[in-house]
């Protein structure tokens, strides 16, 4: 395939060994791509694979979603009006330097010379040299090869910044909000507790009719923790009884009426104390497993609290490294999570954050990043499209992971990969190559 052949939406399909020739979407087949910045991606039916790397194994056919210079990885560069090198503000004012600049000491130095009584001859030939001095390119493209020097190692770790707006936002960002669930945490969470409360039985064996009673009113759910709790069931071969009525509240949980016709609260602490339940005789078991850093979802029937199950999720690779890299060049990182304090002050202590903002979920992170805003903040979101799009849209600067094809603002910072230490990459490298910039433009 070439590159200019192949139009948006038209399909094709790549055996191994071939270049990826266009931004697409595999729609069949799975394989193994390794990128020009050397890292090798597992590529399955729905993802996205930018243009530029090479099919190592497999087959896979997908859709083209961008060819031409509106390919990722050439948006930052090739398209004129995007090109952070240009467009830069340290790259503009370079160039006013040269070219309105060299003018005016020119006029000055000409008015000086005759007023020291040289001749107009001598005057006007100092005027030349010093005007060919000042209105050189290679002076007024200096802070500009500076920026290019920065995008070019961004993009070698896949960070592909929109425009020369979004780079200049992660240069002036000042806090960076991780959104805890798929960036730091790995979004996986396992079922490690099931616990039915002595005091309350009724639920025949045990923590199984617990686990499956919980399961079958999160069975509409998307949320980590309610997928964990489905796939623990599945795995004891629970069969589960369909609920009815169920009322989602939220990320805090669900209320249904259970198929012996008894009122059903399966959710978090702050749902069964709203819903008017109990939760005292629980209340340091609860304690203790979320300062282990676990998150805990109750189970009530009847205004009763029954049981408890625990899930917890492991860190990223690379998650503690992320949050020191933007802590170096002094951007704050702000840990938001939908868990309670407790958990959230187990994530944060392992991962050396202060800044917390415990039981946010999707409409509370947006108002937690417009708060932050308010305060005179440039926030920057670190987080996945279509989890965290709210905040994401809410951030001065949103840095999205895996991003080809997502959110299509000019100021939206896309990281190719699900590598959270280069989504912080894209926010240090900005600032670094803004110091130098500056400094650059200072000597001119």
């Amino acid at each position: 395939y070439g590159a200019r052949s192949v139009l948006t939406g038209e399909p094709l399909t790549l055996e191994a060994g071939e270049i990826v020739p266009v931004d697409m979407v595999v729609t069949n087949g799975e394989g193994e791509v390794s990128t020009w910045w050397s890292t090798v991606l597992r590529v399955q039916k729905g993802d996205v694979v930018v243009a530029g790397g090479r099919l190592r194994r497999g087959r896979v056919s997908g859709s083209c979603i961008a060819a031409g210079s509106d390919r990722t990885l050439l948006r930052s560069f090739a398209a004129p009006a995007r090109r952070a090198d240009v467009h830069a503000p340290w790259s503009r004012w370079a160039r006013r330097v040269a070219e309105v600049g060299a003018v005016c000491v020119a006029i000055i130095g000409s008015v000086l010379f005759m007023g020291l009584g040289w001749s107009l001859s001598d005057a006007m030939l100092i005027v030349v040299g010093v005007y060919a001095a000042f209105a050189n390119v290679v002076l007024g493209s200096l802070p500009g090869l500076v920026v290019a020097k920065g995008g070019q190692r961004a993009l070698s770790r896949g960070v592909v910044y929109g425009s020369a707006e979004a780079w200049r936002r992660c240069s002036y960002a000042t806090a960076a909000v991780f959104c805890a669930r798929g960036t730091l945490l790995r979004g996986e969470p396992e079922l490690v507790e099931s616990e039915v409360v002595p005091e309350r039985t009724g639920l025949g064996d045990s923590e199984d009719g617990l686990l499956g009673l919980a399961a079958a009113a999160l069975s509409g759910q998307q949320d980590p923790c309610a997928v964990a709790i489905r796939r623990a069931a599945a795995s004891r071969n629970l069969v589960l009884e369909a609920v009815r009525n169920p009322r989602r509240f939220g990320g805090q949980g669900v209320t249904a009426v259970a198929p012996s016709g008894e009122a059903l609260c399966v959710g978090t602490r702050s749902l069964m104390i709203e819903r008017g339940v109990s939760v005292a005789v629980a209340e340091r078991r609860v304690h203790e497993l979320e300062t282990r850093g676990r998150s805990t979802i109750l189970v009530a029937r009847e205004g009763r609290l029954v049981g408890l199950l625990a899930v917890q999720d492991g860190l990223r690779a690379g998650a503690r490294a992320a949050v020191q890299h933007v802590s170096d060049v002094g951007i704050e990182p702000i840990l938001v999570s939908p868990d309670t304090r407790e958990t959230c002050e187990a994530l944060g202590r392992a991962l050396d954050i202060d800044h917390l903002r415990p039981e946010a979920d999707d409409p509370g992170k947006v108002e937690v990043v417009r708060r932050l805003q308010d305060a005179g903040g440039r926030v920057a979101v670190i987080g996945h499209s279509p989890n965290d799009d709210d905040a994401l849209k809410a951030a001065y600067t949103p840095v999205v992971m895996q991003g080809v094809g997502k959110l299509s603002a000019e100021h939206v910072t896309r990281i190719v990969s699900d590598d959270v230490r280069d989504a912080s990459l894209a926010l240090v490298l900005a600032h670094h190559t803004r110091r130098q910039a500056q400094v650059v433009l200072g000597v001119l």
